[in-house]
């Protein structure tokens, strides 16, 4: 059954890497979340940026004009530089833990990563941010739940 909802907007993606280690030869996973936003006809780009909760803010603050949806990718774990999602729960006015629930379901049983994780979903002045785990396998499961999601989501904050 269609929802009236149901249809897709024109929404600009920007995918930031959070990384310390990982270069734009080397991230691979961000790699794959263009390659699985670009084949279903999305509009996006990239960044890396490392660890730093003021940089993470200042992408949000400085893309906000260009970028309709953030998706960050690392940073969810429980390493002692792991802040990405503690960062945006910070700042955001909202969070859609539903998102990370489903995440974690979706995810197989050799994805400890996703027990281990904070995966996220946030809504801050209009815009909506994801927070991923910076597994190869992360990003088709968290691509599959986005794309099913965003565009609704979408309709929902900017009624």
């Amino acid at each position: 059954m269609r929802h009236p909802t149901d249809d897709r907007y024109n929404l600009r993606f920007l995918v930031i890497t959070v990384s310390d280690t990982r270069t734009e030869s080397t991230d691979e996973s961000g790699d794959r979340m263009l390659e699985y936003l670009h084949s279903s006809g999305r509009s996006a780009t990239r960044c890396l940026v490392p660890n730093s909760e003021n940089i993470i803010a200042s992408v949000l603050e400085e893309n906000s004009p260009k970028a309709d949806v953030f998706i960050f990718i690392g940073g969810t774990g429980l390493g002692r530089k792991d802040f990405t999602s503690r960062m945006l729960r910070k700042i955001s006015e909202k969070e859609v833990t539903g998102f990370g629930e489903t995440f974690r379901a979706r995810s197989s049983g050799e994805e400890i990563h996703a027990i281990l994780s904070d995966a996220s979903m946030f809504v801050l002045q209009g815009k909506i941010i994801f927070s991923l785990p910076g597994s190869m396998d992360a990003q088709k499961t968290a691509f599959g739940i986005i794309n099913e999601i965003v565009d609704h989501a979408y309709h929902e904050i900017v009624k």
